[in-house]
């Protein structure tokens, strides 16, 4: 996993419904399972995952000055942190025990 490009979640906020479709058309990018575009004074915003070199060419393509795009948080990097968290054992192994926590790495 190590090899592939993070995954971006970023925040997008465009003047309106037109130019955030067209955004969207040109670049592809992953909506997530439920994608809500929302109105606020600001415009029209969005939450848009991107890998990391597909995040290059959103901002290059021609359609990025019709945004506003902000890296909210790198979505591989947190999925590794909390992965780390995880044990190896078998947290169940005691069956008087009651698990607590993320478990014991042994």
């Amino acid at each position: 996993m190590n090899d592939q490009p993070a995954v971006i979640r970023c925040h997008v906020v465009a003047e309106n419904a037109q130019a955030l479709r067209e955004f969207l058309y040109e670049t592809q990018p992953d909506v997530g399972c439920r994608a809500i575009a929302h109105r606020t004074p600001a415009g029209v915003e969005l939450d848009l995952y991107f890998r990391q070199d597909q995040l290059v060419q959103a901002r290059a393509s021609t359609s990025a000055s019709l945004v506003d795009i902000t890296e909210v948080e790198n979505i591989t990097e947190n999925w590794r942190t909390r992965q780390a968290e995880v044990g190896s054992g078998d947290r169940f192994a005691d069956r008087d025990a009651v698990p607590h926590g993320l478990g014991r790495k042994d």
